[in-house]
């Protein structure tokens, strides 16, 4: 076991999981809802921290909220409102009034491939996904229907300009329905089987194996993650979702191994959250049944294979109450983010090239608000 020094809690009160983006490098724009139902954004920078309140919401907030940047001085913030309405404010010098998107019935993913364009995806009360998209000039357009039937919140992706992959749980059997589009030359079909097509189309992943192995069904929302290639390498696409209380690790685009081969963990209490902070590399958090981190690093090799190791970060300090959040702003550096079962907003760092989480004599973000 890993036991770091106390994480640094940056505020206290939060309701819910931390939604974290970066704009840039060493900096991390953390959204918290507080208790009394306000929105508060943190900012910690190597110049210094600050905060500051997003404008009041009509109605009580339901939920985590999910934050994202597609470039220098933008922030937008989604979030649920006790009516069913998923609502939107976004940073640009100034905070912006809410407005309502749509309604959905679980948390959305939002994705951005470029500056000046987002897409959105929310799950329906007929239980499919619909597809919103902003870019500047017309601003917010949808919702398109993509169909389907889904449990939970679907997770998305950008690999390439104007590419979004996206995964989520079907509602009937827990497989994962993996989708890979591009403007105009999508489809909105969602396949029912096992069988999986080419790149570029709808499929289950992961299928039965010719060796009659069931598929991996999972109990929980996914997570998906491109992970970055280096050299021979290439970049794979990876998801991580539960099984009960393990974890596994499902390739939508591509599967080379039996399904045992791909649950890589147990004593699970929480979704999964990643980010690739190095070549080759995926850094995936959970919150474990003992209220500790839990996290594995996952190493890519030529072949398909990966190396695996995991840690637990234990401070004896504060328990993990909620999914964890993390987010790379530069090559190497991690930095996590947790609501404590106190409701406390805790924050952990490493340093590039180091094995040791929040090293005070290392080079970090902060401790806390300034």
């Amino acid at each position: 076991m890993t036991r770091v020094h106390p994480f640094a809690v940056l505020t206290d009160g939060i309701v819910a999981e931390p939604g974290v983006a970066s704009w840039g490098l060493d900096r991390a724009d953390v959204i918290a809802v507080e208790a009394s139902g306000c929105l508060r954004h943190l900012v910690l920078t190597e110049a210094g921290n600050g905060q500051d309140i997003l404008p009041e919401l009509p109605t009580a907030p339901v939920g985590a909220p999910v934050v994202i940047s597609w470039g220098r001085g933008r922030l937008d913030v989604f979030i649920r409102d006790s009516g069913g309405d998923l609502l939107h404010s976004w940073w640009e010098g100034a905070w912006q009034p809410w407005r309502v998107v749509g309604a959905s019935t679980a948390a959305p993913t939002v994705v951005s491939w470029g500056p000046g364009r987002f897409d959105l995806f929310v799950r329906t009360q007929e239980a499919s996904l619909a597809h919103y998209w902003y870019s500047r000039g017309p601003g917010m357009q949808g919702p398109e229907d993509c169909g389907g039937s889904f449990a939970g919140r679907p997770s998305a992706a950008t690999t390439s300009l104007y590419g979004i992959h996206m995964v989520a749980r079907g509602q009937a059997d827990g497989l994962l329905r993996y989708q890979y589009a591009l403007p105009r030359q999508r489809s909105h079909e969602w396949t029912t089987s096992t069988w999986q097509p080419g790149r570029g189309a709808f499929h289950t992943s992961p299928p039965v194996t010719p060796d009659g192995c069931e598929p991996l069904a999972c109990t929980s929302d996914p997570v998906l993650l491109p992970c970055r290639g280096e050299g021979r390498v290439p970049g794979r696409l990876l998801a991580y979702a539960r099984r009960d209380d393990t974890l596994l690790c499902l390739e939508p685009q591509l599967w080379q191994h039996r399904p045992a081969d791909r649950v890589l963990g147990a004593g699970i209490a929480s979704d999964a959250c990643a980010t690739s902070a190095a070549p080759r590399r995926a850094d995936v958090f959970v919150r474990l049944r003992s209220g500790a981190i839990g996290h594995l690093t996952q190493w890519l090799g030529e072949t398909g294979d990966a190396g695996l190791r995991w840690e637990s970060l234990d401070d004896g300090h504060v328990r993990a109450g909620s999914r964890p959040a993390v987010i790379s702003s530069r090559t190497g550096r991690l930095d996590l983010f947790f609501r404590g079962d106190g409701g406390e907003l805790c924050h952990g760092w490493r340093e590039p090239g180091t094995t040791d989480w929040n090293d005070r004599a290392a080079r970090r973000l902060g401790g806390g608000p300034g």
